[in-house]
């Protein structure tokens, strides 16, 4: 019962892995400097956003959280992977992508941990807090590794766009999921 959540949480982990392997020399490539501030922001803006999820997720539920953090982590990439687009401006995007990612994984990920452990009950919390981690570890393990045999098959700026493309996509088909689920289980539970 916790293996589609945990799937849904790898997504946002593959996302955090080709970011953290290739941003440096995405930035790089496209003549931007000191970019590590990304991590920085990324971060205080975590540490901001999951109380506020939490509560939400308390009060709302799991598809009013998790649907627009996977619509907002996905807006986050396409960002970066297209700020070269507007060099005069792509410092700024950079980082605005930062704390939109934030926003969205920070309140997806946590969420999705919580129903991951609601679905299989308190007496098998530790399985499933298990199977979400191991998501998480393989979406950061795989994100690197596909995105290193794009870059070396799609040279240039081009590369570092495809792979934050395609992060950005695989985070729609996460919301797509969920969106689905959700009718299914709202149909399911009407009758």
């Amino acid at each position: 019962k916790a293996i589609g959540y945990s799937l849904l949480g790898s997504i946002f982990s593959l996302g955090n892995g080709v970011i953290a392997s290739y941003l440096m020399s995405y930035s790089k490539e496209i003549g931007l400097h000191n970019v590590s501030l990304y991590f920085t922001l990324n971060a205080v803006a975590l540490f901001i956003i999951r109380p506020f999820a939490g509560k939400l997720l308390d009060r709302k539920g799991l598809f009013i959280v998790a649907f627009p953090s996977f619509v907002i982590a996905a807006i986050s990439m396409f960002m970066l992977g297209n700020a070269y687009r507007m060099q005069w401006v792509a410092y700024g995007i950079i980082m605005f992508s930062a704390i939109l990612r934030a926003i969205g994984q920070g309140a997806g990920q946590p969420s999705l941990q919580t129903a991951s452990i609601q679905a299989v009950g308190r007496e098998k919390s530790g399985t499933a807090t298990s199977t979400f981690y191991l998501g998480g570890d393989i979406g950061q393990g795989l994100g690197p590794m596909i995105a290193g045999a794009v870059i070396g098959r799609v040279a240039g700026v081009s590369g570092y766009r495809i792979i934050f493309d395609m992060c950005g996509v695989l985070l729609l088909i996460g919301a797509i999921v969920l969106l689905i689920s959700h009718f299914v289980n709202n149909r399911s539970q009407a009758y």
